[in-house]
């Protein structure tokens, strides 16, 4: 397959040591600096990763709740708009189709964001799902980037930039529209790397602009990029699994605990 590119590929062709082809056919930066650096900063400072190779999938309609509560293991009945949920998708035989977050915004409007590597697996298994449920499955992932910023120091970084919510009052697992300058963001308290962080979902279109911005607002927060390297270290010493190595239509959730 031929290789795929996030809206913030011409930064990492410029600043990576190197570019990988990984989950999804896309370009990863492995690191900008040495790995062990950019893991530590991100524990003890603030980092910043590029991970618009996740998928996003947009689910709306009277159904949207009843198929959604099909498709994933936890319970989604007891969610508030505002709030998201990990959890996997079981085919018949129990096997892992991929672990996903469910982001609810209203009782008729849901996303779910898939793994980089299953990405057009799982949107077709929920499209699949959806004939005749009334509920309308559009992939978003060509139109959203992710830049995602974490450490300890990423709260006290972001509340510098962020208008429109009160992160001080954003819960874990918790999402608020925002704007960065005059950039429209959905931000979410979430992470892959066990630290406090933050993920914000971003119009493709403005994306690069926005990952200068916040990289040049960073002085002062000792800010870094980081790349796969780091990303994979870090969520293993928190103990995250990754769709592949991990867990896949091999294994049930029983398997992972």
């Amino acid at each position: 397959m031929p290789e795929r590119r996030t809206p913030f590929y011409d930064f990492h062709r410029r600043s990576a040591r190197n570019l990988v082809k990984g989950g999804g056919d896309f370009m990863f930066p492995t690191s900008y600096a040495s790995p062990l650096e950019e893991h530590l900063n991100v524990r003890r400072n603030v980092g910043m990763q590029d991970l618009s190779t996740m998928g996003e999938v947009d689910i709306k309609g009277p159904g949207a709740e009843r198929l959604v509560r099909r498709l994933l293991v936890n319970e989604v009945q007891d969610m508030e708009p505002g709030q998201l949920r990990y959890s996997t998708m079981c085919n018949e035989a129990g096997g892992i189709v991929d672990d996903v977050t469910v982001y609810k915004f209203e009782d008729e409007h849901f996303m779910i964001v898939t793994s980089s590597g299953p990405r057009e697996k799982v949107f077709r298994w929920i499209s699949e799902h959806a004939v005749g449920s009334s509920a309308y499955v559009t992939d978003m992932t060509a139109a959203v980037a992710l830049p995602v910023v974490q450490g300890p120091r990423s709260r006290a970084f972001l509340k510098t930039l962020v208008e429109g919510v009160d992160l001080d009052e954003l819960r874990f697992f918790r999402f608020a529209p925002c704007r960065i300058g005059d950039v429209e963001v959905l931000i979410s308290r979430s992470g892959y790397t066990g630290e406090l962080g933050y993920e914000l979902y971003t119009p493709a279109d403005q994306a690069p602009p926005l990952w200068e911005h916040i990289l040049q607002a960073s002085q002062g927060f000792n800010l870094k990029p980081y790349g796969l390297e780091a990303m994979q270290s870090l969520r293993i010493e928190k103990g995250l699994p990754l769709y592949g190595p991990d867990i896949s239509e091999e294994y049930t959730p029983f398997h992972v605990g």
